[in-house]
């Protein structure tokens, strides 16, 4: 019998204001919560404001997971997110970042 070796996933809620006043802050938390190879959620559900710099910081993130083969996804992005991807013509980019309670799981990985 095989034991578990998933690693638990770590979380981490993005802020209400998204925006660029406060990404230094929010770019600190997510380099101390994210760690190569284990499953990152990032949870959008709070955003009430974003704009191109923090979605400029998800890509990043994005980037980083795929090329460390770590599965990672965006849990519920409220309607300001999906605005501030919709923005900059990136709304395809956000479904395959994204997946809701309701869903059975992410559709493809950060």
């Amino acid at each position: 019998m095989e034991a578990n070796t998933a690693k638990p996933a770590s979380h981490l809620t993005l802020p209400e204001d998204f925006t660029l006043p406060g990404l230094v802050d929010t770019y600190e938390s997510i380099r101390k919560a994210y760690v190569p190879g284990v499953p990152f959620i990032l949870d959008g559900s709070s955003v009430e404001r974003c704009d191109a710099a923090a979605v400029q910081i998800l890509l990043a993130l994005a980037k980083t997971a795929a090329e460390d083969e770590s599965p990672s996804q965006i849990l519920n992005p409220s309607p300001a997110l999906t605005e501030g991807f919709n923005t900059l013509m990136l709304s395809h980019v956000l479904e395959t970042l994204s997946v809701n309670d309701s869903n059975d799981g992410p559709k493809e990985a950060l």
